[in-house]
C-alpha cells in the first residue's frame, strides 16, 4: 500500500516528484473525506449535500486519473 503513494513513475523527473506526491496524497485524502461525507449525508437524509458529494467524489476520481495519466505521459510539459 505504501508503494501506491511513494512509487515514482518512470516518466517523472525527480524535480517534479514532490508535486506528484503531494497532489496524489491530497486527491486521495479528499476522495476519502468526501466519500465519508457522502455516506454520512445519505444516512442522515440531507439529500442536496449527498448529491453534491457524489459529484465531488467523481471529480476527485477524475483528478487522480488525470494526475496519473499525465505522470505516465512522456509528452506532458510537466514531465520534462
Amino acid at each position: 500500500m505504501i508503494n501506491y503513494f511513494t512509487a515514482i513513475p518512470f516518466s517523472i523527473p525527480i524535480r517534479r516528484y514532490r508535486y506528484y506526491l503531494v497532489s496524489n496524497v491530497a486527491y486521495n485524502f479528499a476522495l476519502l473525506v468526501h466519500g465519508s461525507w457522502m455516506i454520512l449525508f445519505g444516512v442522515i437524509g440531507i439529500k442536496p449535500l449527498f448529491f453534491f458529494n457524489i459529484f465531488s467524489v467523481l471529480f476527485y476520481i477524475l483528478c487522480i486519473a488525470i494526475n496519473r495519466s499525465l505522470a505516465a505521459n512522456e509528452n506532458c510539459p510537466r514531465s520534462r
